[in-house]
């Protein structure tokens, strides 16, 4: 899970949600690098760090940050998508369907 992930949503708490279960699904692995959970605006630079991180940022904010930088791998929690900003096509695995079931379940 070595990658540059941005979560974005139009809801600050769901945002806030969805990043911190995140945390909790790669248990019992633990992050090791840059975590943000709510990147301000005057924050959007942070996403070209030359780093492994997870960052999460409005819904306003996907066309800035998907133009900013190649190799980010961006999570829509709204409409549950997930791209990559690459300029190359990457095929991209679909989740597998019994996690995705536990999910929508909830």
């Amino acid at each position: 899970m070595e990658q540059r992930v941005v979560f974005f949503s139009a809801d600050w708490a769901r945002l806030t949600l969805v990043a911190e279960c995140f945390m909790l699904y790669i248990h019992p692995l633990h992050w090791q690098h840059p975590y943000v959970p709510i990147l301000s605006a005057q924050m959007l630079d942070f996403v070209m760090a030359p780093t492994i991180f997870l960052m999460g940022c409005h819904l306003n904010h996907f066309e800035e940050v998907a133009a900013e930088t190649d190799d980010l791998i961006l999570t829509n929690i709204d409409d549950g998508t997930v791209s990559s900003s690459c300029s190359e096509t990457v095929d991209l695995p679909d989740v597998p369907f019994a996690s995705a079931e536990c999910f929508t379940k909830r």
